[in-house]
């Protein structure tokens, strides 16, 4: 569940203390599951105000999402990578 007016992530009810960029990055991802976005659109949404950084920091922010997701719940495998393409939030979780 994301609250977008207070930035607020929940997963099977817990919290889920993310930052900004995290939870751009992945509502940007759960607002149109089984879709792929590239790094460069995780970019473009987590970060959108011009910052530069590098494609591969997405690869980061994906790290530290599903680790903070899987301390509640060790399963959780809603983001899947596509390898050379991005990432996408897995519909059977939508």
């Amino acid at each position: 569940m994301l609250d977008f007016d207070r930035h607020l992530a929940r997963w099977k009810g817990a919290v889920v203390a993310l930052t900004v960029t995290e939870f751009l990055i992945v509502a940007a991802l759960a607002r149109r599951p089984g879709h792929i976005k590239s790094r460069k659109q995780l970019l473009e949404d987590g970060y959108p105000h011009d910052a530069y950084v590098s494609e591969r920091t997405v690869d980061s922010h994906i790290k530290r999402l599903r680790a903070k997701f899987a301390e509640i719940d060790p399963a959780f495998a809603a983001i899947d990578t596509v390898h050379g393409l991005g990432y996408r939030y897995r519909e059977d979780f939508a």
